[in-house]
């Protein structure tokens, strides 16, 4: 097959591996799909967390996190659940994280927390890098990360979007972003 046929529902969704932005809706003739790509669409207000490229999972680093957020005028939420990936009983025993990740939704300022649970598992790293990738907007007028101002040069235009680096503590963490 050559050719697939598929629909995006009503919302503001982006392709992934183009970062195109369609408003749904809308049917699609897409000649493009193939074994390495496949169709990957994200909705409005999504945060997606990624790990660094490995070849097996022994390799995933909880050291480092990057989480991307696909904009939204409505605010959303997300919680990335978390534990040592070999206790069955972890949940029960309560050996997890919990992290909340929450965004105000777009406007003058957009406010993005990162809150934890307070939950401990066996190897949970003191502190974690975190970068946060955003989409779709501009270079911000202002970013401050827990009411302190970070000086712009210390994240990056990333492609249609901006690169925010900061660390994670286990507690509440609160970026605004002040847009153009």
């Amino acid at each position: 097959q050559t050719i697939r046929r598929y629909y995006i529902p009503e919302g503001k969704w982006t392709r992934f591996h183009d970062w195109r932005q369609s408003q749904g809706r809308e049917w699609f003739n897409d000649s493009s799909i193939t074994l390495a790509h496949i169709p990957l669409w994200v909705k409005e207000g999504s945060f997606i967390p990624f790990a660094d490229p490995m070849q097996r999972t022994e390799e995933v680093s909880v050291k480092k996190l990057i989480v991307t957020y696909f904009p939204s005028d409505k605010p959303s939420r997300y919680e990335l659940y978390e534990d040592d990936g070999e206790n069955p009983n972890a949940i029960k025993q309560k050996a997890f994280e919990l992290i909340t990740f929450s965004s105000s939704g777009l406007g003058g300022e957009l406010v993005i927390t990162m809150n934890s649970n307070g939950g401990k598992y066996p190897g949970q790293p003191d502190v974690r890098q975190v970068r946060l990738d955003i989409p779709h907007v501009s270079q911000p007028k202002s970013v401050s990360i827990n009411g302190m101002d970070v000086p712009l040069r210390s994240f990056t235009q990333m492609l249609k979007g901006i690169s925010i680096p900061f660390l994670f503590a286990h507690q509440k963490t609160v970026i605004r972003i002040k847009l153009q």
